[in-house]
């Protein structure tokens, strides 16, 4: 009963930054592939890289000072309404996503003098179709691969975040049986983060095979 009920606000919390996380760092990383080299690729290295230096604790200080206490944007504890959700989560996004967009930049710029993009350049294909469809397509193999491995930390791992804004989900409750000596609770936790890293790496073969049909699933 003490995981299900933790199970939701979790969900909650972390559904929006995976997929945040995922889709503005392949939407920026495409950005900076496409002008590589020039000072907006510079630009998005050098904050992605600000992003992956500063800790996520002092994300979280900075976010509920400035947005919370001095600006009074968002609540900074509790949970109840979609406001409660708003600052976790853009914090969780602007933390991962450094990482995100520096990873994603590099799979994208090893595709750049591949054939087939050279191909399609030469018959005159709009920016958009070459990265957007042609790049992408063939580039899905590490997105899914990265994916797959992050969202089992996101799931259990938020520790920081919902113990800082309130938020009643695992890693919240992963803290209180820590506090309260609760072995076995922490035991159900660490097979629940195993479970799910095993399941997300199946479904990441599956995927495999949708992604690349050069790939074939064998029993």
């Amino acid at each position: 009963d003490i995981l299900w009920r933790g199970v939701w606000p979790s969900l909650w919390v972390m559904t929006p930054i995976f997929l945040g996380e995922l889709l503005l760092g392949i939407v920026l990383a495409l950005l900076a592939t496409a002008r590589k080299d020039s000072w907006v690729d510079r630009l998005l290295l050098l904050l992605a890289i600000a992003a992956m230096s500063v800790s996520y604790l002092v994300m979280i200080i900075f976010g509920q000072w400035v947005l919370g206490y001095y600006y009074n944007f968002f609540p900074v504890w509790g949970w109840g309404g979609l406001r409660h959700l708003l600052l976790p989560v853009l914090i969780g996004i602007v933390c991962g996503l450094g990482g995100g967009v520096r990873f994603y930049r590099t799979v994208f710029v090893n595709e750049l003098n591949k054939e087939y993009l050279r191909t399609a350049r030469a018959k005159g294909c709009h920016p958009v179709v070459i990265f957007g469809r042609h790049l992408l397509r063939n580039a899905a193999i590490p997105i899914i691969t990265r994916a797959t491995s992050v969202l089992p930390f996101l799931f259990t791992g938020s520790l920081l975040l919902e113990t800082f804004f309130g938020i009643p989900g695992l890693g919240y409750t992963g803290i209180d049986a820590l506090n309260n000596s609760d072995l076995q609770l922490l035991k159900a936790l660490v097979i629940i983060s195993a479970l799910l890293f095993v399941v997300l790496n199946l479904l990441a073969d599956i995927a495999y095979a949708w992604a690349d049909p050069r790939i074939r699933l064998r029993s």
